[in-house]
């Protein structure tokens, strides 16, 4: 991929509300539904240091790169159907763990990691960028905070996070 130096011709600034969670939809489509907000992982390249004469260090280009958790905040219906397939999942994915030192087996079928491709969309709804997050895991399910003494409507949302081995952006 070669690096672009010229200024863009789109001036539209991006929409923080306009994307579109794909996953697995036959597995975790409540997911893709209900999910609300995403907050792409952070990256990082920590740099190599170098002694150098009568300077303590120069700093090089690292060589790995590093991505912080992928994370989800999802709505809850009143059905719990999308906090229901998360936990399922990390469910799943430790019983794996647990099933492969003895002969039982959940099936080749099963896999604990899965793809999450997120499309930017533009102000018309169209695909601009799309970030593939391959070999997604389950990590974190959070609170659910329910009070009875709320006295307005307000959306039960449950923060997701995944560790992903990359991502690409296309």
């Amino acid at each position: 991929m070669a690096l672009s130096n010229t200024l863009t011709n789109n001036i539209n600034f991006l929409q923080p509300s306009q994307f579109r969670v794909i996953v697995n939809r036959t597995r975790f489509g409540n997911f893709e539904f209900f999910a609300q907000t995403f907050n792409h992982p952070s990256v990082s390249v920590n740099p190599t240091p170098v002694p150098y004469s009568r300077i303590s260090n120069l700093a090089l280009p690292g060589d790995t790169i590093s991505f912080e958790e992928l994370s989800f905040d999802v709505i809850v219906d009143e059905d719990i159907s999308a906090y229901v397939e998360m936990f399922q999942w990390m469910k799943q994915g430790v019983e794996r763990n647990i099933q492969r030192n003895t002969t039982t087996d959940l099936g080749s079928e099963y896999t604990h990691e899965a793809d999450i491709t997120v499309n930017i969309l533009s102000s018309h709804n169209n695909t601009t960028k799309t970030f593939k997050y391959a070999n997604c895991i389950p990590t974190s399910l959070g609170v659910l905070s329910m009070a009875s003494t709320t006295s307005d409507t307000q959306v039960i949302t449950f923060p997701v996070t995944f560790r992903t081995n990359y991502f690409e952006i296309s």
